[in-house]
């Protein structure tokens, strides 16, 4: 299989779109160099990127547009999640310090007062 411009060959479509055809414009061809048999003519297998989306699509795969929205969420949620622990971090050392100065007598709790 390769991506080419345009196909060359009878039919000059795509084998899952058929109105697909050569004069569609901004279409990216896959060359399947693969031939349907029973024929000398109109054979030729090519698929355009409109049906391998519409395939993915029925497959259940995210559609580019629907990735790029995930991989910003996930991104937005990482950077949530670096957040919080940062300010989990200050809190533990918060209560640690407390501690070492309740240790000390220093600080009077609620349950001794």
């Amino acid at each position: 299989m390769r991506i080419i411009d345009n196909p060359w060959k009878t039919p000059a479509r795509c084998i899952v779109v058929a109105h697909i055809t050569q004069q569609t414009p901004n279409i990216t061809w896959i060359d399947t160099n693969a031939e349907i048999p029973g024929g000398p003519r109109d054979n030729h297998v090519y698929v355009s990127d409109v049906a391998v989306r519409q395939m993915m699509s029925t497959l259940g795969y995210a559609s580019p547009l629907e990735f790029e929205e995930s991989e910003r969420l996930r991104i937005e949620a990482e950077d949530a999640l670096i957040a919080v622990a940062e300010k989990l971090e200050a809190a533990e050392e918060q209560l640690a310090a407390i501690g070492l100065l309740e240790e000390a007598g220093r600080v009077r709790t609620k349950a001794a007062a």
